[in-house]
């Protein structure tokens, strides 16, 4: 059997390869500012910026605080997914070993583990 390595941790760079675009949103008459980013499988996050006097309001800061706030919300799900997938593979692992498994005299047997085994004449 060959397994693909799971990764232990989520990166930013594993996050970022997903993001296939960003948009950008500022309520009129305001200092808000709203980042939309869109993942290669469709889901969305929105982020958001504000400053307290919209005399300070800046654009590029606005758009960057926004992003940023959208990104960080793909740490947690990122978290989430690679859990997930990881317990999945190891359930999977657990359960094809079970599988693997056979009686003989009545006792579990694993044949995975044992080559060339053979029981009253009869290759296991």
């Amino acid at each position: 059997m060959t397994s693909t390595k799971i990764p232990n941790k989520v990166t930013a760079e594993s996050i970022e390869r997903r993001i296939v675009s960003t948009d950008y949103y500022r309520w009129p008459g305001t200092a808000m500012t709203l980042a939309l980013l869109t993942l290669d499988n469709g889901f969305t996050s929105l982020g958001q910026s504000a400053c307290v006097d919209p005399a300070n309001f800046n654009e590029e800061l606005g758009k960057k605080f926004a992003r940023q706030d959208a990104f960080e919300q793909r740490w947690k799900l990122g978290g989430y997914l690679l859990a997930e997938r990881r317990w999945k593979s190891d359930e999977r692992n657990a359960n094809e070993e079970l599988a693997a498994l056979v009686l003989v005299n009545g006792l579990p047997v694993l044949r995975g583990r044992i080559s060339n085994l053979t029981v009253e004449g009869v290759a296991l």
